[in-house]
């Protein structure tokens, strides 16, 4: 909730992983507005400038990271992401619509991913960016679909090797639904609890692959929990009636 947190924290993470105090200069020059928000970034002789910038309006530290994210894009490729963008704070959203509706030429990419099983909690300013941005010839939308069969078994096969891949893929693609997430987490899980192990021959499971399928990691359960709890009554039911008759 607190405004521009993502925005602050990135700007902090790109001014300690530069090799020099271009970030922090550049700040302070264009955006003085911001630095009192970033007290690890501002020197003494900077925090005696900004004195009076604490009492800045939203507009003008709008314009003023806008103006200094540009000003490093410049004459270097600026790569910002920002995860789970549906979480945001109306302040950044509006920054990130400003930065993709400028027309000065910039080596700017911007990345910000969203949850497509979460649209509920998308904010109307978030909704009236993506509509903006869209209808901009700079800006495109990536769905990310969930991970086939076919490539469930081409993670598993890098990961634990062929041969156990062909045995267990079909019960860790029907357990994770081709999520990647879920996947990556459930293998360590298995891993972690010795349910699959690496030994001389190679990997190998020491449960057959229907009991993998049902040892399901805490975290999986509770987003699994989670999400149950935010269906409509009428949704709960179907589920509930649907679970009498098994996967």
């Amino acid at each position: 909730s607190e405004p521009y947190y993502p925005l602050l924290d990135l700007v902090t993470r790109l001014a300690r992983s530069a090799d020099d105090e271009t970030v922090a200069a550049t700040l302070a020059r264009l955006a003085p507005s911001w630095l009192p928000h970033l007290p690890g970034l501002s020197d003494d002789r900077s925090r005696a400038f900004t004195a009076g910038t604490h009492m800045a309006t939203a507009a003008r530290m709008l314009r003023e990271i806008v103006t200094a994210i540009e000003a490093l894009s410049e004459h270097t490729t600026l790569v910002l992401w920002i995860e789970d963008i549906q979480w945001a704070d109306p302040a950044t959203i509006d920054v990130l619509n400003s930065l993709g509706q400028r027309r000065d030429p910039a080596r700017l990419l911007l990345l910000a991913t969203m949850r497509s099983s979460e649209p509920a909690v998308a904010s109307a300013p978030l909704r009236r960016a993506h509509a903006d941005l869209l209808a901009r010839p700079h800006a495109s939308q990536l769905r990310l679909q969930p991970l086939s069969d076919d490539e469930v078994a081409g993670y598993l096969d890098l990961r634990v090797g062929r041969d156990l891949s062909r045995e267990i893929g079909a019960a860790m693609h029907q357990l994770t639904a081709g999520n990647p997430l879920f996947l990556a987490t459930a293998i360590d899980h298995l891993v972690r609890k010795g349910y699959i192990v690496d030994s001389r021959d190679g990997w190998r499971a020491l449960v057959p692959a229907e009991t993998l399928a049902g040892a399901v990691p805490a975290s999986l359960a509770g987003t699994v929990t989670r999400a149950l709890e935010e269906l409509a009554g009428d949704e709960r039911q179907a589920i509930d009636a649907a679970s009498v008759v098994g996967t």
